[in-house]
């Protein structure tokens, strides 16, 4: 990583990694020989990434932005297989695919004790070369296609203030939170199969603490407006993987430090 400071409150860098999967057994197949009883190659990527952190106006707003771009060569991923009559999946060294995108977010600090805080990000992550599945060597048209949950677009805004009260002489604290997180559009596997559509989540919470916080009881509320959604969509729909927050819900946790 190289790093360069043009004024005390501005960062800007630059960076190049790169990344190693190592070879991996298909276990789904049980290592059938001849084709999965040996593991499949490793998976390299490439990382390049350019930003800038900041800091202004005192301190109190903090702004970062940056691009990149990673390059995933033997990408190991899930290939379709039609096995008994039944469609299943097989890893392979699918090919390889990229991600290109930015992102950006700021914190704003307006008075003490507030914080306001939202961030963006997109990325175009696509498959650049499919490689014809080894099983059946049968042509495949997913280049260009987009990557499994890999939304384009995802952001959040938000904001937390904390502040001291007394009670009949007992200092204590209160803690408010609140955010929204929008997730866009994906697909759950290779192919843009299994589409997810996008959804939006509006959490809070408020907590009490003592002055030292030594102990803080919070209460929390989840998926405030009741927003439906699922995490995974295979099987055209037959199966469905939906989080414990898909329905709004609400609790409340206990906290000591000793």
């Amino acid at each position: 990583m190289l790093t360069v400071k043009p004024t005390d409150d501005v960062m800007v860098y630059g960076s190049y990694t790169r990344g190693y999967k190592g070879p991996a057994f298909n276990v789904f197949f049980n290592h059938t020989a001849p084709v999965n009883a040996v593991p499949i190659d490793e998976e390299t990527s490439d990382s390049f990434e350019a930003g800038i952190k900041s800091q202004f106006a005192d301190n109190r707003i903090q702004l970062n932005a940056s691009v990149f771009q990673v390059t995933y060569d033997g990408f190991q991923a899930n290939n379709f297989v039609l096995l008994n009559g039944a469609v299943v999946t097989n890893l392979t060294n699918a090919g390889q695919v990229r991600s290109t995108g930015f992102e950006l977010d700021a914190v704003a600090n307006p008075v003490d004790g507030l914080d306001l805080f939202g961030s963006v990000a997109y990325a175009d992550a696509k498959v650049r070369k499919f490689n014809a599945n080894p099983l059946t060597n049968a042509p495949d048209a997913r280049n260009g296609t987009k990557l499994p949950l890999a939304p384009a677009w995802s952001w959040n805004i938000g904001a937390a203030y904390e502040t001291p009260f007394n009670i009949s002489g007992t200092d204590y604290k209160v803690y408010l939170r609140t955010s929204f997180n929008h997730v866009g559009k994906q697909f759950s596997d290779l192919g843009q199969s299994g589409p997810i559509d996008s959804y939006g989540l509006w959490n809070a919470s408020v907590g009490y603490s003592d002055a030292e916080d030594n102990w803080r009881l919070t209460f929390i509320m989840r998926n405030i407006t009741d927003e439906s959604y699922v995490l995974l969509n295979t099987s055209a729909g037959q199966r469905l993987h939906i989080p414990r927050d898909a329905d709004r819900y609400m609790g409340a946790s206990v906290r000591f430090r000793f």
